[in-house]
């Protein structure tokens, strides 16, 4: 099988890029780029249908190639940076956050969904407690449908992601922050 991936490699126009960003994980963990693997056949799947390339943003170019050193569609390493990220964010199509049944996985934040969105970007994750709340614009454990959703009807994922920028914005302001920390300190004090 010929080499697909590569931290040179030209990002395509012609293809509709699925991006993963991160931290890289350790070798073995099954996290971080590793917690890909498990999406590499609904990718292949898709990309009969809408040809695809995965981006992955992250520190770890290591990992990144054992990672995807299978699969069958174009593989794009770019290092993190956050001016950079944010980008490589609005130039791409659709973001996926896979990731473990673990504890460790379940403790996760939804920080990469809510960058995702306020990006731009549609998002489909493993469900986690932390993504309960965006539920209803993010499509939660069905990696195949959810690229089909979102890579078929550009107007659905438009929606979807206004809905997240909303609930973001409503919860995550600056009063709803500066409520939470009162709330926290006055408990502490």
């Amino acid at each position: 099988m010929h080499r697909l991936t590569g931290r040179y490699r030209r990002i395509s126009k012609e293809l509709k890029t699925v991006v993963w960003f991160g931290n890289a994980g350790r070798e073995g963990d099954g996290v971080g780029i590793e917690s890909l693997i498990s999406l590499s056949d609904q990718l292949e799947e898709v990309n009969h249908i809408y040809p695809l390339q995965l981006l992955v943003i992250s520190h770890g170019y290591s990992i990144f190639r054992e990672a995807t050193k299978d699969f069958r569609i174009p593989c794009i390493y770019r290092e993190w940076s956050i001016f950079g990220t944010l980008d490589l964010l609005r130039k791409s199509n659709v973001v996926v956050i896979p990731n473990p049944n673990t504890n460790f996985a379940r403790a996760k934040s939804a920080n990469r969904c809510m960058l995702a969105l306020l990006a731009g970007l549609p998002v489909i994750a493993s469900r986690i407690p932390a993504l309960d709340e965006f539920a209803q614009c993010v499509v939660l454990d069905d990696w195949k449908n959810g690229l089909m959703r979102y890579l078929g009807n550009p107007n659905v994922a438009a929606k979807d992601v206004s809905i997240g920028q909303s609930l973001i914005q409503k919860k995550y302001n600056e009063i709803s922050i500066a409520h939470y920390w009162e709330k926290i300190l006055v408990n502490q004090g």
